[in-house]
């Protein structure tokens, strides 16, 4: 299974727009893959929706990046779309699969530079980790990166912003999160962008 995060740039004025022909597009492709999320970027780069999607195989998921590459109507909303990146994952096997539904109205998504090696001690602290933590919220996905440099990314929802800044608060005073897998070591870079 891999997950994918597409980040298309949007004009502002034309998210809705885009938003509909991007589901229409996910549901008419064969290898589209599932779609998982859509949402427009409120903090971090903005006029940006992010598109989550969901490929059960490898054959699917190269299928469509094959397609996308030479497609002269990315995603269907090509005349909209200022340009797109597109960032693949495999999910951490033992998390549940992402639920279907609205959990929001917030989505932050969080991207971490990884450690060369580091990955197999990242995912183990996790792993053991993530089970506290979710008794304050609940992670819809984590995973690492399959291209570009090391990193793994994880999808947290929220019903306010001033719920994530509570329960993120809450989580840390306990000492059981962050997972802290390399103790001692000055943290890699780090992204968050929210999205609704």
């Amino acid at each position: 299974m891999i997950h994918e995060y597409a980040h298309l740039s949007i004009p502002m004025r034309h998210f809705a727009a885009a938003s509909d022909r991007l589901s229409e597009y996910t549901a008419k492709q064969a290898h589209s893959g599932k779609l998982l999320g859509l949402w427009a970027s409120e903090i971090g780069p903005l006029n940006r929706i992010v598109m989550m999607r969901e490929f059960g195989d490898d054959a699917g998921f190269m299928a469509e990046r094959r397609a996308l590459a030479v497609s002269s109507d990315p995603f269907g909303c090509g005349d909209l779309l200022m340009g797109y990146s597109a960032d693949a994952y495999v999910p951490f096997l033992w998390l549940d699969p992402v639920p279907r539904g609205n959990f929001g109205p917030f989505y932050e998504i969080r991207t971490y530079d990884g450690r060369l090696g580091g990955m197999p001690t990242l995912i183990e602290a996790w792993k053991k980790k993530l089970p506290p933590r979710a008794e304050f919220s609940p992670c819809l996905a984590a995973g690492n990166s399959l291209d570009g440099e090391p990193r793994f990314s994880h999808l947290w929802p929220y019903r306010s912003l001033d719920d994530r800044d509570r329960i993120r608060a809450e989580a840390a005073a306990t000492g059981m999160w962050p997972p802290n897998a390399f103790p001692g070591s000055l943290p890699k870079p780090m992204q968050t962008m929210i999205c609704k």
